[in-house]
């Protein structure tokens, strides 16, 4: 019986390094290892820093909190666990940087048959501001929807279940544009 716990436990301590994330900092920023959010208690599961060209301009550090930590990233878009994505920005962009850059996610994300309807696409990249340095942002996902908030401030909700996942797509999806951020926050670095 001794030699059957013995021989489980490194298994155990290998799962349970892979199951819980230490509070994280990254280019200044640091990220709790837990957070409580509407009564549900979520895990930092991975960190990540979006750099744009070629000279590695840093844009923004991001952090991916799930209940369920996973590197799976098809788990995690299919499943109805609360998910957040936070973000801090090491920069100022202005409004039309910052549209260009969601058109683009949502266009490589949204492919047929994934059909988002257009006069929401319109409305989520026209609500879409400039943002400054030091300025944080969240994407909550829910079962309903997604909840958007900037600086602690709910700015708005998308309730089309399909355009939230395709959001959250942007960031770990198969076609996401910024593989750097998706394996971060994929907790695979």
């Amino acid at each position: 019986m001794l030699r059957r716990i013995l021989a489980v436990l490194p298994v155990l301590f290998l799962c349970s390094g892979l199951m819980r994330a230490e509070a994280a900092v990254l280019d200044g920023v640091t990220f709790p290892d837990t957070q409580t959010v509407a009564g549900r208690r979520l895990v930092l599961n991975g960190t990540a820093l979006r750099t744009y060209s070629i000279l590695r301009v840093h844009i923004y550090v991001a952090a991916l909190y799930l209940e369920r930590p996973s590197s799976n990233a098809s788990q995690i878009l299919g499943s109805d666990q609360m998910k957040m994505v936070q973000f801090v920005f090491s920069r100022n962009i202005d409004a039309p940087d910052a549209r260009k850059s969601w058109e683009e996610g949502l266009a490589a994300n949204c492919r047929a048959p994934c059909r988002l309807q257009p006069q929401d696409v319109t409305r989520f990249l026209d609500a879409v501001p400039a943002v400054h340095q030091g300025e944080s942002g969240s994407l909550l996902f829910t079962p309903d929807g997604l909840d958007v908030f900037t600086d602690g401030r709910f700015i708005g909700r998308i309730t089309d279940p399909t355009f939230s996942r395709v959001v959250l797509s942007t960031f770990i999806g198969p076609q996401s544009l910024l593989p750097d951020v998706r394996s971060g926050l994929l907790g695979q670095h």
